[in-house]
């Protein structure tokens, strides 16, 4: 304990000389003449306790314990009160203001070092116990939000069925309406989009509903033709504008073994997000991306927008998380944060990963890399 710092304040030379010759040997030792010269001494480096004579020219003992103790943001100093009175009145007013221990001059020195060394390991104590706490908060504070986030996933789980199933009666209507007028209206290419639209939203509600994959559903998928089928949905999205332009550099790559409803859903999230981002973008540039990298399958979808916040990039992933209303006027993007948690869930449970990186005013790139079909 040689670097524990104790300070000795005393207006009387032989008394500071007594404490220097028991204390210097064992620990780092300061020394003030008044109280004044102790409170200037505090501020610039606390040490771990004040012997304090109380009876001092200036300010005495008591005020300069009392204005120890009242500062804040600071792990205050153990104080003993050293004076030639054993009065109790002394004793119960030092530690009324905050005093620690009371020793009475003449001290034996064997005394005034066993002060000390319980001191020092009392404050030992007290510094493992904050790291305890704070820790202790920590965790809280961690699985406070692992709570939350599993109490948001109930509730959605709870309804999710109800909600969707309820999708199923409008989506007839617009399934029916949408092929009547496509025999009415042969050339109209929009009703055609319409249908395999409404089609795709069927696929999905069932695949929810059943809470399973159907064995039927798993194929080999063409991820080029894939993506550039998803991209040809998306061009009529509100948002998408017309300047946009989308830069194509599609690799030789395996095919992936999988659902297509599932590649269909994470590629229709990543570009629409892509698409949302060049919204209010001055360069509105969109760039699709394939290619065999050691034996893997990379797709690249990046954008020229907005980007990322530092912030928000750590929390994209995490559901409910999103940066866009969920209403907004005609032609502005809107979001849930459902759509890249589940994306991500997808990619993992192909064995693939998903990662991003992100300048803001200069854009982001999502990256999926996924094992293909042998």
């Amino acid at each position: 304990m040689k670097d524990a710092k104790i300070l000795a304040v005393d207006d009387d030379f032989r008394n500071l000389e007594i404490i220097k010759e028991i204390v210097e040997d064992h620990y780092n030792l300061n020394t003030a003449i008044s109280g004044e010269e102790a409170l200037m001494i505090i501020q610039e480096s606390m040490p771990d306790i004040i012997l304090l004579d109380i009876m001092m020219s200036g300010i005495d003992g008591y005020e300069v314990c009392q204005r120890i103790k009242s500062l804040e943001g600071i792990v205050p100093p153990k104080i003993i009160l050293v004076s030639g009175k054993a009065l109790v009145e002394e004793r119960l007013k030092g530690y009324e203001l905050g005093a620690d221990d009371y020793l009475t001059k003449p001290f034996n020195d064997d005394e005034l070092l066993a002060k000390i060394n319980v001191f020092l390991k009392l404050i030992a104590t007290e510094k493992e116990l904050r790291e305890l706490t704070t820790n202790l908060e920590d965790q809280v504070q961690v699985r406070t939000k692992q709570l939350i986030e599993s109490e948001k996933m109930a509730f959605l789980g709870m309804h999710m069925a109800e909600a969707v199933h309820n999708l199923k009666n409008p989506l007839t209507i617009i399934k029916a309406a949408a092929q009547k007028l496509s025999k009415e209206l042969p050339e109209n290419r929009y009703l055609e989009k319409i249908a395999r639209g409404g089609e795709k939203l069927n696929v999905i509600i069932a695949s929810i509903l059943q809470a399973e994959e159907s064995s039927t559903d798993i194929a080999e998928i063409d991820l080029n033709k894939l993506l550039q089928a998803e991209m040809d949905m998306l061009r009529d999205k509100p948002v998408f504008s017309e300047d946009t332009k989308i830069v194509w550099e599609l690799g030789e790559v395996k095919t992936v073994r999988g659902s297509e409803i599932h590649f269909s859903q994470i590629f229709s999230n990543l570009l629409g997000n892509a698409i949302d981002a060049l919204h209010d973008a001055d360069k509105k540039e969109l760039k699709i991306k394939t290619q065999p990298i050691t034996g893997m399958v990379e797709i690249s979808i990046s954008d020229s927008g907005t980007g990322i916040s530092k912030e928000n990039i750590e929390k994209i992933f995490n559901p409910f998380f999103t940066t866009k209303p969920i209403e907004a006027e005609e032609g502005e993007p809107t979001g849930t944060g459902l759509g890249l948690p589940s994306c991500k869930k997808m990619v993992e449970s192909y064995g693939g990963k998903i990662e991003v990186s992100s300048q803001q005013d200069v854009g982001t790139e999502f990256k999926i890399t996924l094992p293909p079909h042998h």
